[in-house]
């Protein structure tokens, strides 16, 4: 709630962007849930890829 509050200290950004930022990052998180849930259900292979690192792929040309 800090950062939200003072979120034009953190940003030095015009009002209007504040503004977007602050409803855009829920809003990207609220649709994210259900993305989430269908994938864990239907897809556990993209699903356990998540925070994960990339495996090195040989470089080929």
């Amino acid at each position: 709630m800090l950062v939200v509050s003072h979120i034009d200290l953190f940003t030095g950004a015009p009002r209007a962007v504040n503004v977007v930022l602050v409803v855009a990052a829920p809003a990207v998180f609220v649709l994210g849930l259900p993305l989430a849930w269908w994938l864990r259900r239907h897809r556990p292979g993209v699903y356990a890829t998540f925070g994960t690192e990339p495996t090195e792929q040989p470089f080929s040309r």
